[in-house]
């Protein structure tokens, strides 16, 4: 897959710039091997530690704007009880922005206004919903927001400009209160200790002033491939290259190199539309069908399976739902029930498989979402399973095996991909507090409890687990439900092959299997979980990694 997207991108892009080519080369020549193996705990220990805090970020990828959210999140507590102000400053806004920032955090501002203000698209024109979790985190914890991008981004000033101007507004803010602690994200090329921390150092040798740095790479791949030819790649999330300099290692090359290729093609197939009709336009400019039919066979190949080249499926996007909803029915009830709840999930979902029609609905540009589908598409396919989500007390556990078949196809593509275990929706749950919890806490809560039952009770015959409404007025609660239990189960699978708990064979025959009723699903639900919670797969997924 790498090598294919490598050839790819190649083609697509051509040669760098000169500048940008030397910029390259610099960074590149720092990152040969790490000095050892590290963890998310001494990474957050050193930010608490330290005052100016770095990120390199890969604009394309969520992940790289999620680790700040993580890393932020899990100190923010400890900053502010030692009375430390905390300041994020970003690379998509300039100083200028400032003031529009501060309007739109105080609820002054419309996103749609504020990104018209900042000239968003023109000026960044990356995946804003990326960013845009950024500023809700900034909201939600009263962090103070600042932009160090040169005014005249991204065009007219060059790289070295650029490093020396942010250098010179992050002395700035530091001045203002040396112990406040400023995380700043910016392109990863911009880290390389000769650019940006360069800058900064030469600012705060004039000045007589010292900031303790951390520069925090992300997802080098030379440094993955290292781990790869020791067979620590899905194991280790941080690496440290060398004193106070680290790398966060949460996504295979592959992932985010397909994350730019995707956003490059989207750019170039539909031109300067805003981003959400972009996003929306792209799945009708582009053809994603090879790309399924690849990730099958990396799947398939995973699992030991001798495939035929699967086409008999249609790719639908965001444009597409107005058919769903508008397509007649031609029989009463049953196919009118069933063409109302495929239009409802792929509403809501991001991606969703309809198997009647064999379409593939993906409102999401992620690999994840595509490879999670296709594993769908793959068992609907091998063993004939053809129905909806229609009613909790009959579907529920027949889902969770599809949930858990599509998420464990994720995984194959991404090993670091990630879902709540039972330690991760307790933290999350405890933090939240509302008397009217909306849908999304309610199924994170009913997972808890049946995974709480499940370690209490332990897996007794003829035990009513939790209640399933025999109605589907909630099926929508309880699919979710579905499928963050299937997720769970479906990343179980996967550690329990990789770590040769179990064989290739019995995963495999799981595709083939139809479920075709809730009391089948449901026993073989309980004994793959009591299988694999000897090994703890289920019990913390995200909390400890990065």
């Amino acid at each position: 897959m790498y090598d294919k997207l490598k050839e790819h991108a190649s083609s697509m892009f051509g040669g760098l710039p000169s500048e940008l080519k030397h910029y390259f080369r610099q960074y590149q020549k720092e990152f040969q091997k790490y000095s050892g193996l590290s963890t998310k705990r001494e990474l957050l220990l050193e930010v608490l530690k330290g005052q100016v805090i770095f990120f390199g970020d890969y604009h394309t990828l969520s992940q790289a704007q999620r680790t700040v959210i993580r890393i932020m999140r899990d100190s923010i507590r400890v900053l502010k009880r030692n009375k430390r102000k905390v300041i994020l400053a970003l690379e998509m806004l300039t100083p200028e922005h400032d003031a529009w920032v501060r309007k739109f955090l105080q609820g002054k501002l419309s996103e749609k206004d504020f990104l018209k203000r900042i000239g968003f698209e023109e000026n960044w024109g990356f995946p804003w919903e990326n960013y845009k979790a950024l500023f809700e985190f900034a909201k939600e914890h009263k962090v103070e927001i600042r932009g160090i991008n040169h005014p005249s981004s991204p065009n007219r000033a060059s790289l070295k400009l650029r490093d020396q101007f942010a250098a010179k507004i992050i002395s700035e803010i530091t001045a203002e209160d040396p112990r406040a602690i400023i995380f700043i994200l910016i392109g990863d090329l911009h880290l390389a200790e000769k650019h940006l921390p360069f800058e900064l150092s030469q600012i705060l040798k004039i000045k007589k002033q010292k900031r303790r740095t951390v520069i925090i790479h992300q997802n080098l791949e030379q440094l993955y491939w290292q781990l790869v030819d020791q067979g620590l790649e899905n194991f280790v999330d941080v690496v440290r290259i060398k004193k106070n300099n680290f790398c966060v290692m949460n996504t295979p090359p592959w992932v985010k190199l397909k994350s730019h290729l995707n956003w490059t093609e989207l750019i170039a197939e539909t031109g300067s539309i805003p981003p959400l009709e972009t996003a929306a336009q792209a799945f009708q400019e582009m053809d994603y069908s090879h790309e399924v039919q690849d990730l099958i066979q990396v799947i398939g190949n995973f699992l030991g399976m001798d495939l035929p080249r699967l086409d008999n499926f249609q790719i639908y996007g965001p444009l597409d739902l107005e058919l769903l909803k508008r397509e007649p029915s031609k029989e009463a009830s049953k196919k009118t029930l069933v063409h109302a709840l495929n239009f409802k999930y792929a509403k809501v979902f991001k991606s969703y498989f309809i198997p009647q029609k064999n379409i593939i609905f993906l409102n999401s540009l992620s690999l994840n979402h595509v490879a999670a589908q296709s594993s769908v598409y793959l068992h609907s396919e091998l063993s004939g399973f053809m129905d909806v989500f229609e009613n909790p007390k009959k579907d529920f556990y027949r889902f969770v095996w599809v949930e858990a078949l599509g998420f464990l196809g994720a995984k194959i593509i991404n090993p670091k991909r990630k879902c709540n275990g039972r330690i991760d929706l307790r933290k999350h749950l405890a933090v939240i507090k509302t008397d009217k919890p909306d849908e999304n806490v309610q199924s994170a809560r009913l997972a808890l409890w049946h995974l709480e039952w499940e370690k209490r009770q332990g897996l007794l015959e003829n035990s009513s687990i939790f209640f399933l409404p025999n109605s589907a007025k909630k099926n929508l609660l309880y699919y979710k439900v579905a499928k963050i239990l299937g997720h769970l189960l479906g990343h179980a699978l996967y550690q329990g092959i990789v770590d040769m708990h179990l064989s290739q064979d019995e995963v495999r025959a799981l595709f083939y299997r139809s479920f075709s009723s809730s009391s089948e699903a449901l026993k073989s639900y309980l004994i793959w979980v009591k299988r694999l919670d000897a090994f703890n797969y289920r019990e913390s997924v995200k909390w400890e990694r990065l």
